[in-house]
């Protein structure tokens, strides 16, 4: 216990530090500790107070102060602190004592207490309570004096202190027998130091461990550090080239538009100017409209296949760039056949008064076309938005791959370097074990010599080693019989254990069919008095419906209580039956009368019988070898003359030889003995290392494998080209692709290197939802509807892999030529003839009159399916 604790052997909490008396205008700081064997649950904890107590409290709600364990501070596991504040202590009173106590409000228990203090305002240098005859006394200590002489008797009847009448010789008692207090606290506060020095020499082999620790978990992450480092130049070298083809990229883009740009200009330019003169202008502003109408509609589509994902968005800017191509080719043919058109021109010049009113009809329309203009270019804004977000969401996937890759990385090379570890120490463990082997075979050679001259001088004593086995032989045979007989007797005991095991089920079969009878009668008892209450008159008034079924099942039970008593009488008489018809060898053992003991007995016999077996097996194996030694000191004796060793002369010498060979031919076998199974220990550990060298090296060679299968994937992911299988290695929620091969694509000899490699990348860019290619809804060219934005249940059933399916068109998806009906081709007219003749891709020729939207659809079918 430390300095200032006051605690028993039965507490079960501790507290510390407790000083003599404290100020009443300062916080006072409470330390307590748990014992070992205590410990508080959290069901617990909100019914467990600490409160300041006067002393001679007889009552939990006699507290001045408390606070909820919840709210203490943990110093560590079972060392707590809590601090009374100034507003919450006692007044200031010098005759008054307190103490701490831990407490439980709900079961009442009191788990320990403090030392008593005061709370007083006193100096330093009166420690001890002095009083003197000669000394004033003021009021306050006269009016006090009644109030503390009742707490001051408690606490000296339970001290069994002697009072004397006068009062010094009373405060010389309370001064001895602090002091008395304070020398056991100082001695137990010198044994907790000495502990405290121990737990402090203890704490300090830890520190030094800790810091080894420290160091090596250090040297790791330098290396770890390292390895980081490469693969941050790594990671910038990729950021590099990646930085270049997005530049690539944004340079394509802002070219494409500078185009698009000028190329709306020109044709602006080339409408102002066909509106000059009135027989162009009917003719151009046909076109236009057409020309504009169809762009409408195909850039809407457009807008919605890019607003499903950034794979379908870059395609239609690839799209976009061949239908400016194609463009540009169309106002060549234009031109050419504006020759014609002048000729044609003359002929309509007849019918312009009639089409002036057409042609301010169409201007207004124009205005209109123009707005929507304006409103698509607004929209090809939106889409840059979208494609950036796409880009920055597409750099975060990335980022996390590199992370998730070089997470892989330590671990597996954590993996490598544990393997080599263990393949190290497997091999030094070889090298030991043929180092043991070595010796041994060694010790073999150099006792050989000395065994060979013991097994010659050992010819006398193979008849008494004969008899010896005969006798050996005899016993075992004896012991042989013995068990034979031990087994059949066990047998007969099993049988009619099992006899008794039968009797007893049929006796339970009868008890239960009993039962079953005594309940059917029980019941129709019930039913007769049920009827004979119905007969009979009316009941009185005293007596209630469950009165009269209390009395059925009274009468019912004592029924049942007389025959289970008859069949428990019956069954004991069994039982006795039973036991006298047992033979004496079965009673002699002991059965019991409960069959779960019999069954136990059953069972302690077989494994009794189990381990004879093993133990005759073990001596018949040991008289074997004893055999086979025999014989070979046999064979070694047989040259040998007899006649030179039994010479009249040197007989005493032959005995005492005899007696000194005896003793060491069993010194020899004993050794021979333990080197035999020292030997085949050794074997079975070579074994079982082989074993495991060889699992080891199956488990390197599989992790090798691993390694170099994800070397390889991470060289892919960072050249640009597999950046989907990865992620889908790793990631669950991105479906998994069963194709084993990557699809090839026949791209056109006119397509340059970096367009291949663009298209490429954005083949194996993961997409979040997997979507199928648009549908394609044939539109005859006589009824031509306003744009609209697509429905709730289209956008649904484009998300849930499922065409929509239009009232008045058609769907079709094909590929290969003759593919015109399902590509939009149709005889009636479709919505616009498309400019490409040619697929890009698979280079299928498109017949006369497709739609520009069946020929987008079938270009994007190439990126979508593959």
């Amino acid at each position: 216990m430390a300095e200032g604790t006051s605690a028993f052997e039965g507490c079960a909490v501790i507290f510390h530090n407790v000083v003599e008396w404290y100020k009443p205008t300062e916080n006072v700081a409470c330390y307590f500790s748990m014992k070992d064997n205590v410990s508080i649950d959290t069901e617990e904890q909100p019914h467990c107070f600490v409160a300041i107590f006067p002393v001679g409290w007889d009552n939990l709600e006699a507290n001045i102060t408390r606070k909820n364990f919840t709210l203490i501070e943990a110093v560590s596991d079972k060392s707590f602190q809590i601090e009374f504040l100034e507003n919450e202590l006692p007044a200031n009173n010098p005759d008054e004592f307190y103490q701490f106590c831990f407490y439980n409000i709900k079961t009442e228990v009191v788990y320990g207490a403090s030392c008593p203090f005061q709370i007083c305002n006193r100096s330093d240098s009166e420690p001890f309570i002095v009083c003197s005859n000669g000394s004033p006394r003021s009021e306050t200590d006269r009016s006090s004096k009644t109030e503390t002489s009742n707490s001051m008797n408690t606490w000296v009847d339970e001290n069994n202190i002697e009072i004397t009448e006068s009062e010094d010789d009373f405060t010389t008692v309370m001064v001895t027998k602090k002091a008395a207090h304070l020398k056991e606290d100082l001695t137990k506060a010198k044994l907790q130091t000495e502990e405290l020095l121990r737990s402090n020499e203890s704490m300090k082999t830890q520190s030094k461990h800790i810091v080894t620790e420290i160091n090596r978990l250090n040297q790791d992450i330098d290396l770890g550090e390292k390895k980081v480092a490469l693969l941050e130049e790594n990671v910038k070298e990729n950021e590099k080239v990646i930085n270049h083809l997005n530049g690539q990229m944004r340079n394509m883009k802002e070219e494409l538009i500078a185009e698009h740009n000028a190329k709306v200009a020109e044709l602006s330019k080339e409408m102002e100017a066909l509106n000059s003169g009135r027989a162009k202008a009917l003719l151009e502003n046909n076109i236009m409209t057409s020309e504009f109408k169809n762009k409408e509609e195909s850039l809407l589509n457009e807008i919605a296949h890019l607003k499903n994902t950034l794979e379908i968005e870059k395609n239609s800017c690839k799209l976009l760039e061949d239908e400016h191509k194609n463009v540009l080719e169309k106002f060549s043919e234009i031109k050419n056949e504006h020759g014609k058109d002048l000729e044609e021109a003359k002929l309509i010049q007849i019918k312009l008064v009639e089409v002036e009113s057409q042609i301010k009809i169409e201007k207004q329309k124009n205005i209109t076309l123009l707005n929507d203009f304006e409103n698509l270019t607004a929209s090809h804004e939106q889409l840059k938005t979208l494609a950036e977000k796409k880009e920055a969401e597409f750099q975060e996937i990335k980022n996390s791959l590199r992370e998730e890759l070089a997470l892989m990385t330590t671990q597996m090379q954590e993996h490598i370097d544990k393997l080599s570890n263990e393949l190290a120490e497997s091999k030094q463990k070889e090298q030991e074990l043929e180092q043991i082997n070595n010796e041994s075979q060694e010790r073999m050679k150099e006792l050989e010599p000395q065994i060979e001259e013991i097994c010659r001088l050992k010819a006398e004593e193979i008849e008494r080693l004969n008899d010896e086995i005969k006798r050996q032989a005899d016993l075992l045979h004896e012991s042989n019989s013995q068990l034979h007989n031990i087994q059949l007797q066990m047998d007969e005991k099993t049988n009619q254990m099992l006899e008794l095991e039968m009797n007893f089920k049929e006796k339970e079969e009868q008890t239960e069919l009993i039962m079953e009878d005594l309940r059917s009668k029980v019941e129709e008892l019930q039913e007769n008095q049920i009827e004979e209450t119905k007969s009979k008159s009316p009941k009185p008034s005293t007596m209630t419906k469950s009165e009269g079924s209390y009395y059925a099942l009274q009468v019912a039970y004592n029924f049942i209580q007389k025959q289970l008593k008859q069949f428990k009488a019956e069954n004991e008489e069994l039982r006795k039956m039973n036991h006298m018809n047992l033979p004496s060898d079965i009673k002699d053992v002991g059965v019991s009368d409960n069959p779960d003991a019999v069954v136990k007995e059953n069972s302690e016999l077989k494994l009794r019988l189990q381990f004879g077996k093993k133990a005759f097996e073990t001596q018949f194996k040991e008289n074997s070898k004893l055999k086979s030694e025999l014989k070979t000191l046999k064979r070694s004796t047989s040259t040998k003359d007899s006649a030179e060793s039994f010479n009249k002369f040197e007989f005493v010498d032959v005995k005492e030889k005899k007696e000194a060979l005896e003793l060491e031919l069993t010194v020899v076998k004993g050794q021979l003995a333990t080197k035999e199974k020292n030997e085949e220990e050794l074997v079975t550990q070579l074994q079982d290392r082989n074993d495991r060298v060889r699992q080891f090296e199956d488990k390197y060679k599989l992790a090798k494998i691993e390694n170099d299968i994800l070397k390889h994937q991470v060289s892919a992911l960072l050249e640009g080209g597999a950046t989907a299988t990865i992620r889908r290695k790793f990631d669950p929620t991105v479906p998994h692709k069963t194709e084993a091969k990557k699809p090839e694509i026949a791209y056109p000899p006119s397509m340059v290197r970096i367009e291949r490699e663009k298209r490429e990348h954005a083949r194996w860019l993961p997409s979040k939802t997997p979507q199928e290619p648009p549908s394609i809804q044939m539109i005859p060219n006589r009824e031509l509807p306003q744009p609209s934005a697509p429905t709730i249940s289209q956008v649904a059933t484009n998300v849930g892999h499922q065409p929509v399916v239009p009232a008045n068109g058609l769907i079709g998806r094909g590929r290969g030529r003759g593919a015109g009906q399902h590509h939009g081709y149709q005889r009636d007219g479709c919505v616009s003839t498309s400019p490409i003749s040619i697929c890009p891709v698979c280079e299928h020729r498109f017949p006369e009159g497709f739609s520009e939207l069946a020929a987008s659809n079938h270009v994007n079918e190439h990126f979508t399916d593959q």
